[in-house]
């Protein structure tokens, strides 16, 4: 499954990037505290990377954000995009 060119990848793309900026955290600073190069923050907020689980952890853990408030902000997208195509739940 292709989860890149989602509206719910977009959506967890942007949580991430709107709160590393809010909390001031540079993407360089970012990728050094999880261990990756500054290309890797990068791709993942240019949506050309997508983010596994692990590294979601990590990366709201460094930015300082909750990963569970980070999930429930995507499943809302998750909810509206249910809606419209008329499955809802």
């Amino acid at each position: 499954m292709d989860t890149i060119a989602t509206k719910r990848h977009k959506r967890l793309v942007e949580i991430l990037v709107a709160a590393r900026k809010e909390k001031r955290v540079r993407q360089a600073e970012l990728a050094r505290r999880v261990g990756k190069t500054q290309t890797f923050v990068a791709r993942i907020e240019a949506g050309q990377r997508r983010i596994d689980a692990i590294e979601l952890l990590s990366l709201c853990r460094i930015i300082g954000v909750d990963p569970i408030k980070v999930i429930r902000k995507v499943l809302k997208i998750e909810d509206e995009l249910w809606r419209a195509n008329g499955r809802g739940r």
